[in-house]
């Protein structure tokens, strides 16, 4: 995408997480207590998380999106609706700290 030109690349890093609370325990965004990921879950997340891919395609965006979504494990599909609200409130913010310029 970056040798063609086109306009502006806007990657999303679902790896990121945020500070955690001032107590140390990781908090999911509604403030519920994160639970422990299981076997499978921790290996796939290991495989994705470690692809050399993702950090190289990275390098190439122009907006970075980081949303908060620690706590919600890799398979928890039942949480969709907090992870898509994180989504929206990381893209707001990452558009606003560009003032602008990713697009003029």
């Amino acid at each position: 995408m970056a040798q063609l030109g086109e306009g502006p690349i806007i990657a999303v890093d679902v790896k990121s997480s945020a500070d955690h609370p001032v107590d140390g325990e990781a908090r999911r965004p509604d403030s519920r207590p994160a639970r422990t990921p299981g076997l499978g879950e921790t290996v796939t997340r290991a495989l994705l998380l470690g692809s050399a891919n993702t950090s190289e395609a990275a390098r190439h965006a122009d907006l970075v999106v980081k949303p908060r979504v620690e706590g919600i494990g890799l398979l928890e599909f039942h949480q969709i609706d907090v992870a898509r609200e994180a989504g929206r409130a990381a893209a707001r913010a990452a558009l606003e700290q560009s003032g602008g310029a990713l697009f003029g």
